[in-house]
């Protein structure tokens, strides 16, 4: 009696593969919301450690640090000016994120921007900190202008960076602008006088703007200091952390959360449906808060906690977030 061979048909091998395949695409996208969910707590604690870093700076100073940039009115400057430029508010919090070797070689009596390392032709601003990085954003270590990237703006709440906005890659401002920066609340800020904690200008009398804590009226836990933002959708955030001019200070709640303003300057925006606000190079859009996170952005409170906020947030509402003394402390929904 002959024994039969005990082996799959065809058919069966087919069916095995074809569960295995149902599996994989039943479980990818439960491990891709988990890398997810990882890569979101990792950005929600950098945050955080921002926020540690900017209430020690103001233990220290009695007062949040600032970007120092250079513009009219500085002693000896008729107009803007290079000269002046001192760095990005994230170098003043390098001492209390233990990167204490970076912010020491910075040689603040001049221009900080093309600075090396004492004694070397290393870049200060090629410098990689992790802290300031998202992972979820998809950006690389270095932006298209070749400095050390960073994720995160510092937040001038509803203020108007500027209503004609970038003569060579034009943006009509006034749907964005309007109605908010006409609200009694609201109205009367613009660089060096800014709605939010942070500007990049100074505010009067040749003083460099620096926002206190008793400043921020609406209470801390109610006012957006910092916001996520990406690389390649601005850019002023080409030019990463540590130069001057990057974005620190002029990132606005004005624009909705994760507009979309990531494209280049000479794409044909009509064929699309788009706009040319929708350019990583207007003054008008470029300043919005935007993330990879599905449905919004984080943000740091001035309390030090970092929360998420929608992007369907009623704007009104968002608007007042980010204002630090609108008399309309509002909470995140």
């Amino acid at each position: 009696m002959r024994r039969r061979k005990l082996a799959f048909t065809l058919v069966e091998l087919l069916v095995v593969i074809a569960i295995i395949g149902i599996l994989i695409a039943l479980l990818l996208p439960a491990v891709q919301a988990a890398r997810e969910a990882a890569r979101r707590s990792q950005c929600s604690n950098n945050l955080k450690q921002m926020g540690l870093a900017l209430h020690n700076y103001h233990d220290t100073y009695q007062m949040f640090p600032n970007t120092w940039c250079g513009v009219p009115g500085y002693p000896g400057q008729a107009a803007w000016s290079t000269d002046t430029f001192r760095g990005s508010v994230k170098i003043r919090m390098l001492p209390y994120m233990e990167q204490n070797q970076v912010f020491t070689a910075v040689d603040f009596r001049r221009n900080t921007d093309s600075q090396t390392f004492p004694g070397t032709s290393t870049l200060i601003r090629n410098t990689v900190i992790r802290t300031f990085r998202c992972p979820s954003s998809g950006d690389e270590d270095f932006t298209p202008w070749n400095v050390a990237a960073d994720n995160y703006g510092a937040s001038c709440g509803p203020t108007p960076e500027s209503w004609g906005g970038n003569p060579n890659c034009t943006c009509d401002a006034t749907p964005f602008y309007q109605p908010y920066v006409s609200a009694p609340e609201l109205s009367g800020y613009w660089n060096g006088n800014p709605a939010g904690p942070f500007t990049r200008n100074p505010a009067s009398s040749n003083r460099w703007y620096q926002c206190k804590m008793a400043q921020v009226t609406d209470g801390l836990s109610n006012t957006i200091f910092f916001g996520e933002r990406l690389t390649k959708c601005s850019n002023h955030a080409h030019n990463g952390w540590y130069i001057t001019n990057n974005g620190d200070g002029i990132c606005t709640t004005l624009i909705p959360i994760n507009y979309d303003s990531c494209h280049p300057q000479n794409f044909n925006y009509a064929t699309v449906g788009l706009t040319q606000c929708n350019r990583q190079c207007t003054w008008n859009t470029e300043f919005g808060f935007r993330s990879k996170h599905p449905g919004g952005s984080q943000f740091l409170l001035g309390d030090g906690s970092a929360r998420f906020i929608s992007e369907t947030i009623n704007h009104w509402t968002y608007q007042y977030l980010g204002a630090k003394a609108d008399a309309k402390p509002v909470q995140i929904p």
